[in-house]
């Protein structure tokens, strides 16, 4: 599986809902997947990233994986990042769900 071609923000533990759960009907393949987030405790805006995986060829509905993600303008939000905060994966639809699980970037003071 590719690394992430570009330093990633942060590190993550991803989930895919099944398809009973109004998930995906496919899975995700490779080299990165772009959802949008919804982050807990930030502003009602959505965030644009890619996800990489590392391990598995495909990410199947239901599954759960570690990750790696890079947002499209972090400098918008890092500061507000934290380890533990959740966050939603959107498509049309809610579709999976996750939690940071390290920051990969050194946060400034404010």
């Amino acid at each position: 599986m590719p690394d992430c071609p570009i330093p990633p923000d942060v590190k993550a533990t991803i989930r895919f809902y099944p398809k009973n759960e109004n998930g995906r009907e496919t899975a995700v393949c490779p080299p990165f997947y772009t959802p949008i987030l919804k982050i807990e405790g930030l502003d009602d805006c959505h965030h644009c990233c890619r996800i990489y995986w590392h391990g598995v060829e495909q990410l199947q509905p239901g599954e759960t994986a570690d990750v790696t993600i890079k947002f499209l303008a972090p400098e918008l939000f890092a500061d507000k990042l934290s380890v533990g905060q959740k966050f939603k994966m959107r498509e049309d639809r809610y579709v999976g769900e996750g939690e940071i699980t390290e920051l990969l970037f050194e946060k400034k003071d404010s």
